[in-house]
């Protein structure tokens, strides 16, 4: 560990965002996504959550698989 940088193992070194998350608390993380669907009724604010959780899983395993399939054995940022 002494030869990665702390920047990319530990928050305290980070300088902010690190991995596109500004913070560690999943409900102000979730509350900046679905920041546009706060006044939805409850069915469709589900919805919608549901909705931007399955294209976030969809767009991160196609990037993890694009990465495994061109010999990556890490991820970019690390």
């Amino acid at each position: 560990m002494d030869q990665i940088p702390k920047s990319k193992w530990t928050q305290a070194y980070d300088k902010g965002k690190q991995y596109d998350h500004m913070t560690t608390n999943l409900a102000k993380c979730m509350n900046s996504v679905l920041k546009g669907a706060r006044a939805l009724p409850i069915a469709a604010l589900v919805n919608e959550t549901f909705n931007k959780i399955n294209d976030s899983f969809v767009t991160n395993g196609i990037k993890i698989m694009n990465m495994i399939k061109t010999g990556h054995r890490y991820s970019k940022d690390v």
